[in-house]
């Protein structure tokens, strides 16, 4: 493969991602609510000037929660497409990716606590 034909390539599948992101945003009712928190927990975060560390973990915690509900909004509508009906074993998968994303965003938010708190804290007392 040439250099010309990789980066091609390459630019190509930047660009299939980008389609994800923005169909993942126009679909989901879910991701709507958790691009909406991250935009909430990124203005805290700017109010309170959070140190460097803190941006790591708040930056990986919302990485994580969208990416979890990105996969599983990919697992619902493979599962929709492979079939309408009722199936107990698809509605297992549903469930188990659905409850994957549960878990992360329980441990976001208790990450978030632990990161926000101290400046909260701070913040209280000055005023």
């Amino acid at each position: 493969m040439t250099d010309e034909n990789w980066l091609k390539k390459c630019l190509m599948s930047f660009k299939y991602a980008w389609q994800g992101i923005v169909t993942f945003f126009r679909m989901k009712g879910n991701a709507k609510i958790h691009l909406i928190m991250a935009a909430l927990v990124l203005a805290f975060a700017l109010f309170f000037k959070l140190e460097k560390i803190d941006w790591i973990i708040v930056l990986l915690c919302i990485a994580g929660v969208l990416s979890a509900e990105a996969l599983n909004s990919a697992i619902e509508t493979l599962s929709n497409h492979v079939t309408k009906e009722k199936h107990p074993e698809i509605k297992k998968v549903k469930d188990l990716s659905a409850g994957a994303v549960l878990f992360i965003a329980i441990g976001a938010a208790i990450v978030g606590i632990l990161v926000f708190y101290p400046y909260i804290f701070k913040w209280v007392q000055a005023h």
